[in-house]
């Protein structure tokens, strides 16, 4: 893999393996953020190990420009991470991820033996964190005015991890549930049967 520097504290990856495919990091005081993740997971660890390797101890945010494998296989590796996208392109990882994965777990399966097992290693990592309006969150049950606000402002500090972290911030989270991600799973809600 092909590293550049193209300012301080900014690096551009080229893949040796995957035509085209790129990445980025932009070292912070606290942390690193992470511009796509490459296709397979050894020039993943190959970025980390060199975030690592410029004193950097942890990774905040991974940024995905879009849903396509070249650029994001590679988020499972960064779980400590707050994912960043566009709200279309978690909808399309939602929508196609799994079946694009095993679509190219099959096409591989052809190749050399330790490719194969390297990418069986993937996961698909929906995103925590998606760009919406305000009136986006209004159009989910359960959150109002003030609830959105709320989670805007709280997602600017933190990751919500649970339906407590909702209900903590003003959302009636039972009615909400079937609607958001959090942590990049669906939230574990019972259905009301009465």
């Amino acid at each position: 893999m092909k590293c550049e520097r193209v300012a301080e504290d900014i690096f551009v990856f080229y893949s040796d393996l995957y035509a085209q495919a790129a990445a980025g990091i932009i070292l912070i005081p606290d942390g690193a953020i992470v511009i796509d993740t490459l296709p397979f997971p050894q020039e993943t660890v190959e970025i980390l190990r060199f975030v690592h390797d410029k004193g950097v101890t942890r990774v905040r945010f991974v940024i995905n420009t879009h849903f396509h494998g070249d650029h994001s296989y590679g988020t499972y590796l960064f779980r400590e991470a707050t994912v960043i996208s566009h709200w279309a392109c978690r909808d399309a990882l939602a929508r196609v991820g799994e079946k694009r994965l095993a679509e190219a777990r099959k096409q591989w399966a052809q190749e050399e033996l330790a490719e194969r097992q390297r990418l069986h290693q993937y996961e698909l990592s929906l995103l925590d964190l998606t760009f919406q309006h305000r009136r986006d969150l209004l159009r989910i049950p359960g959150i109002g005015p003030k609830g959105a606000e709320a989670i805007l402002q709280a997602r600017r500090q933190a990751k919500l991890r649970d339906l407590s972290a909702l209900k903590k911030l003003g959302v009636i989270a039972e009615r909400a549930a079937p609607f958001v991600l959090l942590d990049g799973r669906r939230a574990a809600y019972q259905i009301a049967m009465f």
